[in-house]
């Protein structure tokens, strides 16, 4: 893939979490190894016309915090006269006021009932953990009682946490409206209430054995310290089953971690978009929970894992973690995503 994007616009004093992300493997300088890409299968076009996709360096994030969307209006508008895909990222849990045209949006927080035909979910991009834990490969889970469900996390313990967390959003949304008018919110921007209410009831709920950890809003500043993290990484692991619903943003960074270490996540479904629908069949490899009801999301996640024999879920472990190798993690969603490109715009892939 050859991309198109200036080199002049990235400034050095712009922090790198703002560049676009496939100019992340190679500017300033090629890190192909770090990002798990193949030498010369991302390379920089020195011009449009020799391009195959143009870029957007920075994220509309950088755009809006600083000012300057005139100049990504101005650059989208310059690049549309190619007719080439434009490729656009929008970063973090909150919406944002992003202008209409015609570009590619990637990005993690979306929501499916509003999803517009040029925006695309993108994976919330991490290191491999069998990579961080120094582990050789997957320890798949073989318990006996295959209807273990784990979690460990922050989430609304008691009506004081419920509390807190209404205060804390509307102040945010007021101080937000003066300081940062680029944020959209249409949608609820927090799903601390859900996941405080599906695990009140995964814990009161004798159909199901569960290992549920939920932190105190303190905590989050510790998640970094040895111990947290191993606690962390210990709960996924005990279990084939790891609940997963969104926190500030309408994604799940836990997903992607549970994939990755070949476990089997439980999603509760709040009007997601998933990366690669057009290719990955995800009821297949999760169990997906639509009804968001506290009483009746518990009956169903017991159904559907008590229907699971014991050879599906260990087979299922295997498949997620060459699932997420193959096409979530940084190097399988370029791949991944390129095709889709190539198939649809009608490039020469080379």
């Amino acid at each position: 893939m050859k991309i198109f994007f200036s080199k002049n616009e990235i400034k050095t004093h712009i922090h790198r979490k703002f560049y676009a992300e496939w100019i992340k493997p190679i500017f300033p300088k090629a890190r192909y190894k770090l990002y798990g890409l193949q030498t010369g299968d991302l390379v920089t076009s020195e011009s449009i016309e020799d391009s195959d996709m143009l870029i957007l360096p920075l994220t509309w994030n950088y755009y809006l915090e600083y000012g300057k969307l005139n100049v990504a209006i101005k650059i989208i508008k310059e690049y549309e006269r190619y007719n080439k895909p434009i490729l656009t990222w929008a970063s973090g849990d909150y919406s944002l006021k992003i202008p209409e045209g015609n570009y590619i949006l990637l990005q993690h927080n979306l929501f499916k009932s509003k999803q517009k035909k040029n925006q695309y979910a993108y994976p919330a991009i991490i290191r491999d953990p069998l990579n961080t834990l120094k582990l050789y490969g997957i320890d798949v889970s073989m318990e006996a009682d295959n209807f273990s469900l784990n979690f460990c996390g922050i989430a609304n313990k008691n009506i004081f946490d419920k509390l807190e967390n209404k205060i804390k959003e509307t102040l945010f949304r007021s101080i937000s409206k003066i300081k940062r008018p680029f944020l959209k919110f249409e949608e609820p921007i927090s799903g601390m209430l859900i996941r405080g209410e599906i695990l009140k009831n995964l814990n009161h709920s004798n159909k199901l054995r569960t290992n549920i950890i939920i932190r105190n809003r303190k905590d989050r500043w510790l998640i970094d310290k040895q111990k947290y993290k191993f606690q962390y990484w210990s709960n996924i692991f005990s279990a084939p089953f790891t609940l997963c619903i969104r926190g500030r943003g309408n994604f799940s960074v836990r997903l992607y971690e549970t994939l990755a270490v070949g476990r089997i996540p439980v999603i509760i479904d709040t009007d997601c978009v998933f990366p690669l629908e057009n290719k990955i069949n995800w009821e297949k490899h999760c169990i997906i929970i639509k009804n968001r009801d506290p009483y009746k999301a518990v009956d169903a996640i017991e159904k559907l894992i008590r229907g699971l024999s014991h050879t599906e879920i260990i087979q299922l472990q295997l498949i997620n973690r060459k699932l997420w190798k193959e096409n979530l993690s940084f190097s399988g969603f370029y791949y991944s995503f390129s095709d889709h490109i190539y198939n649809n715009y009608n490039l020469n892939s080379s």
